[in-house]
């Protein structure tokens, strides 16, 4: 099914709209500039379905034209990965990019996602309870076309401001509505509120 939207927008406005009309049990989101080689997605869906709540992918390639951008774009990237990961998210990840990512449908399902939170459906789903958390290496071909909105200045400047914001925004519990839901093993099938059990281990 491919959905077109009546006007242009931001891309998280497409990604809220995709896990609305999302009819399965795993969501997996993609950046349009074609750098997730096809080969990976397979990956992503195999971990899914081996049970775990979000696969999300990494890459130790990073394609800039020359080695010092690449050295420069690394040394940035380190500090603004750990303060995500130590703020954001139960367990530590390489990488803050969400170019390929796979999450269980019902940690997001009927969310109000702001624009800004492309970058953040990852901790998102972990406030909601997603606690089954795995990273991949992918492989990180080169941009097709258009180009990134971070860029080394935004990194260096913006980044850290970004993710305090996020970090209030998710602890403030934003996005705790609606209540995920899941069927309990030992209540005989009653529900209970993913979310809110989870959010007392919530750094």
């Amino acid at each position: 099914v491919v959905e077109r939207l009546p006007e242009r927008g931001r891309q998280m406005k497409a990604m809220s709209r995709g896990i609305d009309i999302a009819a399965g049990e795993w969501i997996i989101f993609s950046d349009a500039d074609l750098q997730v080689s096809p080969e990976d997605f397979p990956r992503v869906a195999e971990r899914l379905v081996e049970g775990v709540d979000v696969c999300a992918t990494w890459s130790a390639a990073h394609h800039q034209r020359y080695h010092v951008g690449r050295y420069v774009y690394s040394c940035l990237n380190r500090p603004a990965n750990v303060l995500y990961s130590y703020l954001l998210l139960p367990v530590p990840v390489r990488s803050s990019a969400v170019t390929c990512l796979g999450v269980r449908a019902r940690f997001l399902k009927g969310v109000r996602f702001r624009d800004i939170d492309r970058r953040y459906v990852l901790p998102i789903a972990a406030r909601r309870g997603a606690c089954r958390i795995v990273e991949i290496e992918m492989t990180k071909q080169r941009r097709a076309h258009g180009r990134s909105h971070y860029s080394l200045l935004y990194k260096t400047f913006f980044g850290a401001f970004e993710i305090l914001a996020a970090w209030r925004r998710i602890r403030a519990g934003e996005y705790d509505e609606p209540p995920v839901h899941v069927a309990s093993k030992e209540g005989g099938g009653k529900d209970q509120d993913a979310a809110r059990s989870s959010s007392a281990d919530w750094p």
